[in-house]
């Protein structure tokens, strides 16, 4: 019974396999890891854009504090509005946004989060009553 280096018996474990398990075991921890803080960025920043596109019928005021809010809920560390920034232009409306989070994963204890994202308003009153 001679085998060849490389082969196993059967039901047996190589290495490849072990190192392969490992891989996958590594993604799934730093997927649990990260996963969270990603998933809370892409929630605040579809809440965002929704306030974003309602800018003609509500002040800066009320979207700034409805961000804060959704910060708040979504419990991204929010310090107040200092990284936060609204500014219009004709149709246009801009809100940018930074804040760090920080995760329990070894190498990278914190995550920076910076958008700026730039859209059209539209009169949602007008979009109503089209429809």
């Amino acid at each position: 019974m001679n085998r060849r280096f490389g082969e196993s018996r059967r039901g047996a474990i190589n290495y490849v396999t072990i190192i392969l398990l490992l891989i996958l075991g590594g993604g799934i921890w730093a997927g649990v890891a990260l996963g969270p803080a990603y998933m809370a960025d892409w929630q605040f920043r579809r809440e965002i854009n929704g306030l974003m596109i309602k800018g003609k019928n509500i002040s800066d005021y009320e979207i700034r504090q409805s961000i804060v809010k959704q910060a708040e809920t979504l419990k991204i560390p929010f310090e107040g509005d200092a990284g936060l920034s609204i500014a219009r232009y004709e149709d246009d409306i801009t809100v940018s946004y930074n804040y760090t989070r920080t995760v329990k994963f070894p190498g990278v204890r914190k995550l920076e989060f910076k958008k700026t994202m730039k859209r059209k308003m539209k009169d949602v009153q007008k979009l109503i009553e089209k429809h």
